[in-house]
């Protein structure tokens, strides 16, 4: 059964956010939207600008290229790698003059290496202080809030765990995510990054491409599709999905009473249950289906794994659906 979302009388709302002649006037820096996307190829540039220096943006440029500066997708130009510098400087890696500032970032690295623990440290690091990330990181926690700079201000890991809310991000008037709610029912509020004739902000929508590619990069979200959760939106607004950030498992989480509490089926459809505690408790799919394995392994007698093929999973359900000896495990017997 479809659930169909329908938004046509929601109250709109403007996410908040500093406008880039504001972020100027505070911070002394533009161009604060950095949108570098790979890990891989902002360590590569500071290593380079580590061991390489940098006279000017032509000839950095030209030491890249005849080194065969490694990419991902987008071969290097001037203009990207002035970006990455350019995101160096905004992340306070690099000084306003090109120059190192901390030589032990990276240290265990080498161009061309993969992405390695103490790398990802640095770059979470990053995530945490960065102001435009944390920006983002405030609208799952009030997005309506009168305190946003206080918010702002004390977000770190630990918090955003307690005090985030899960969000349904969807494209509402462009080919980015423009337009976010907070609860899965008709008429909610939507919240939207405004992009009209008074104000155009793709780099902004951009940006929260970006600051969703980091948080998974380092383990920080959940993210996934809602159209095999059968959930959609009855407006012709597409892509909808759900992001929140992942909390570890209360050691008192009982599957079996929360089973108890919550259905009345003896069989139970296990990528809707586990989309119902993921939405409930903010664990990481992959936890939940090890809470299920684990719970009918020791109580064996009160649940049952039914198998199935996996030609009978949808693409985007897959994700929700256990293996266990080398079975998918489709639903729950409860006995």
């Amino acid at each position: 059964m479809i659930n169909y979302i329908d938004l046509t009388y929601s109250q709109h709302k403007p996410l908040p956010y500093r406008s880039e002649e504001e972020f100027k006037s505070i911070f002394h820096k533009g161009w604060s939207f950095s949108n570098v996307y790979h890990f891989s190829e902002i360590r590569n540039i500071y290593l380079y600008l580590r061991d390489f220096g940098f006279t000017n943006l032509k000839e950095f440029t030209k030491t890249c290229l005849s080194h065969k500066l490694p990419h991902e997708k987008t071969i290097w130009n001037d203009r990207r790698i002035l970006e990455h510098i350019n995101a160096l400087k905004n992340f306070k890696l690099i000084s306003e003059t090109n120059s190192i500032l901390d030589e032990s970032l990276f240290g265990s690295s080498k161009v061309g290496d993969p992405i390695n623990e103490s790398d990802l440290r640095v770059f979470k690091s990053i995530f945490f202080s960065y102001y435009r990330f944390k920006e983002m990181l405030s609208w799952l926690i009030d997005p309506d809030s009168f305190e946003r700079d206080e918010i702002i201000q004390a977000i770190d890991q630990d918090s955003i765990k307690e005090i985030s809310h899960a969000i349904f991000p969807f494209n509402r008037q462009s080919r980015f995510t423009d337009s976010f709610i907070f609860e899965l029912k008709s008429n909610t509020t939507v919240y939207f990054i405004r992009n009209d004739s008074i104000e155009n902000n793709e780099d902004v929508m951009r940006f929260w491409d970006v600051f969703i590619k980091w948080a998974q990069e380092l383990s920080l979200i959940e993210r996934f599709n809602l159209k095999n959760m059968d959930y959609q939106l009855a407006n012709n607004y597409k892509s909808l999905s759900c992001a929140y950030f992942k909390k570890e498992v209360d050691k008192g989480f009982d599957l079996i009473e929360y089973i108890r509490k919550n259905y009345k089926s003896h069989y139970i459809n296990i990528p809707k249950l586990i989309f119902k505690i993921a939405l409930e408790f903010r664990y990481s799919i992959s936890d939940i289906k090890n809470i299920i394995i684990q719970t009918a392994d020791k109580h064996s007698e009160k649940l049952s794994l039914q198998r199935t093929s996996e030609i009978f999973i949808r693409n985007t359900e897959i994700n929700f659906v256990p293996i266990v000896n080398d079975s998918y495990i489709s639903h729950l017997q409860i006995n």
